[in-house]
């Protein structure tokens, strides 16, 4: 058991590993036009990506359940980001370009290391998203959508961590946890660039400097009007 618990959640780290190092996030940055291709962000995590569904079902019962959770979050962040990469808003900059890319990329390695270690026990399918609500040549409103996405989906962590019954998916939920908070970081430094403001870092986090928990079904809740698809999450 503890064999195969060291291979499940070492498998995980490693593929986040791979292309996300916590001592070279920010100098990876101006390399970061070299990752996933915004294609295989949308296809990594179904065996059918020509074919997907419009219902989606993601049970809590199971020990893939919370990993499940994460990947369709994850799916919505890298849809949104891939957008804004290949349409760049009004006066976007060249560090902006820089470190949208690079989130983007990390996104793409999150999806497909959640689909490689889910594997057989996935759950989501290839999610369909719908922004055209959005306008996507307003920096602010880009900006802030981004934030709120990468925030959401910290919180949701914290909020899964507790609901997965296998600890192997703890682990590896929060491993991801932390890397999508570094992502949150980058967004909030953006956004304090243009008047070298600090506001931005405390914003949104508890006493404790902490982010705080979102149960699976607040954050569907809060993103759904994006989401195509629907979702069914059975005992969150």
């Amino acid at each position: 058991m503890t064999t195969a618990r060291t291979t499940f959640v070492g498998e995980f780290g490693n593929a986040l590993n791979a292309s996300i190092q916590r001592r070279s996030f920010i100098r990876i940055a101006a390399l970061s036009g070299i990752g996933v291709m915004a294609t295989s962000l949308l296809t990594a995590c179904n065996d059918n990506p020509a074919d997907p569904s419009l219902h989606s079902d993601i049970d809590f019962s199971t020990p893939s359940g919370a990993l499940n959770m994460l990947l369709a979050a994850a799916q919505l962040n890298a849809d949104f980001i891939t957008r804004v990469v290949a349409n760049p808003y009004v006066g976007m900059t060249t560090p902006e370009s820089t470190y949208l890319t690079l989130i983007r990329d990390r996104n793409g390695a999150l999806i497909t290391a959640l689909a490689n270690i889910i594997h057989k026990n996935r759950l989501t399918t290839v999610l369909l998203f719908d922004f055209t609500t959005v306008d996507f040549s307003s920096k602010p409103t880009i900006l802030a959508l981004a934030q709120q996405f990468e925030d959401l989906t910290v919180q949701l962590v914290n909020g899964c961590i507790p609901l997965a019954n296998d600890p192997d998916a703890a682990l590896c939920l929060a491993k991801a946890g932390s890397v999508l908070a570094r992502q949150s970081a980058i967004i909030r430094f953006l956004t304090d660039l243009p008047t070298a403001g600090t506001t931005q870092f405390a914003s949104g986090l508890t006493a404790e400097a902490l982010f705080p928990s979102l149960s699976p079904v607040d954050w569907y809740d809060s993103t759904k009007q994006y989401i195509k698809t629907t979702l069914t999450i059975a005992q969150p």
